[in-house]
């Protein structure tokens, strides 16, 4: 158990992003996101990114479905969990 809480280190959440449907690609959408509201230098670009997906739906049909981001380092995940919070 300890060592499946160590590789989620690099992982984030990211919750209620609108779907742009079908074939959407989810790592443009994550870049959009965190580029648009952390604003940081130098922003974060694709080779930063190892994975992300959304998860499948639940039962509420009208919520967006959670995004995952996989990241290469899990200095990013801290990072934008901390500015997230303030």
């Amino acid at each position: 158990m300890l060592s499946e809480q160590y590789g989620r280190r690099a992982n984030l959440r990211i919750q209620g992003v609108v779907e742009s449907g079908t074939g959407e690609d989810v790592c443009a959408k994550v870049l959009e996101v965190i580029n648009s509201t952390m604003l940081l230098l130098p922003p974060l670009n694709n080779v930063d990114i190892e994975r992300c997906h959304r998860l499948r739906r639940q039962t509420d049909l009208t919520r967006p479905r959670t995004m995952i981001v996989r990241f290469k380092s899990e200095n990013y995940a801290t990072l934008y969990t901390m500015l997230g919070d303030n």
